[in-house]
């Protein structure tokens, strides 16, 4: 069924008083993998950015984009350890974040 020029008007009407319009570039390839996703979960193109945009935004909440991250400055000690933590093989490297989230989660050590 055709759609009549009243509906047309009444339509563009519609989207010009409730409607914001957001227009972006992907790369190419990537609109019709965004669409396949989307028709897999049962969502338009259009619902399944806006999900997405407001899903950001909730995991995000009270945390400010723009904002720069505050970096602490390392003592002098603490950027010889650094440096030397990078020469070490990746092995030893993921058996020292072991240890060291270990002992963050017990608490402090005690020296005997």
């Amino acid at each position: 069924m055709a759609i009549s020029e009243s509906q047309k008007l009444s339509i563009a009407k519609y989207r010009q008083e409730k409607r914001d319009r957001i227009s972006t570039d992907v790369p190419k390839g990537k609109r019709e993998v965004y669409n396949v996703a989307a028709k897999g979960l049962g969502l338009s193109l259009s619902m399944l950015i806006q999900n997405g945009v407001e899903e950001y935004i909730s995991r995000h909440a009270g945390k400010n984009p723009l904002a720069k991250p505050q970096t602490k400055s390392l003592s002098p000690a603490e950027e010889k350890l650094l440096a030397e933590f990078s020469k070490l093989p990746p092995d030893a490297k993921k058996h020292l974040v072991e240890l060291a989230k270990i002992i963050n989660q017990k608490g402090d050590v005690q020296n005997d």
